[in-house]
């Protein structure tokens, strides 16, 4: 009989128990570019960073743009019956390909690196790192993550947009610059 009534007792406490360890563990995202472009827009190292970014893209176009016309041409030499110079076609093709992917890879290193070096050169990274802190302990979350390096590193598949703390960030900012 007295089993009876402690079994409510005791499932009721693992039940609020389960509930509370599923609350300890809440993350949030932030993208940092974003909130650092908020408030830099007109910065030289912004400007500098950016210039870099376009510059390294427009490279990158151009080298698989001639990569792809040198594709085109070894098609019409095949259809030539010229095995010959479309197997030498195929192996420039193919160190092209595989020096745009290294080149890609360092230039990407090196953007990286210059971002690492715009949040944690600053005053301003300090304010941003803080407001997150506090954006993220108010809201009880336990992690937040840079969503942006995340995607990259292909750590992270989805997410939902209610857990973006970004313009919260942006906006608690803001109104720490206007005072």
């Amino acid at each position: 009989m007295r089993l009876k009534r402690l079994f409510p007792l005791v499932v009721a406490l693992g039940l609020a128990g389960l509930a509370s360890a599923q609350q300890i563990t809440r993350y949030a995202v932030v993208d940092l570019m974003k909130v650092l472009e908020s408030f830099y827009r007109d910065s030289k190292v912004l400007r500098d960073f950016e210039d870099k970014q376009r510059s390294f893209q427009v490279e990158i176009d151009k080298m698989q743009k001639d990569v792809k016309d040198l594709q085109q041409t070894k098609i019409e030499i095949q259809a030539r019956g010229d095995q010959a110079k479309a197997l030498e076609l195929e192996t420039t093709i193919q160190k092209r390909l595989d020096f745009i992917r290294e080149y890609y890879k360092v230039k990407n290193d090196e953007l990286e690196a210059q971002r690492k070096r715009l949040f944690e050169s600053s005053e301003f990274a300090s304010e941003v790192y803080a407001e997150i802190r506090r954006v993220a302990e108010g809201d009880g979350y336990s992690m937040v993550i840079d969503w942006k390096r995340a995607s990259e590193l292909r750590f992270m598949i989805w997410y939902s947009n209610s857990i973006d703390i970004t313009d919260k960030v942006i906006e608690n900012l803001g109104k720490i610059k206007r005072n």
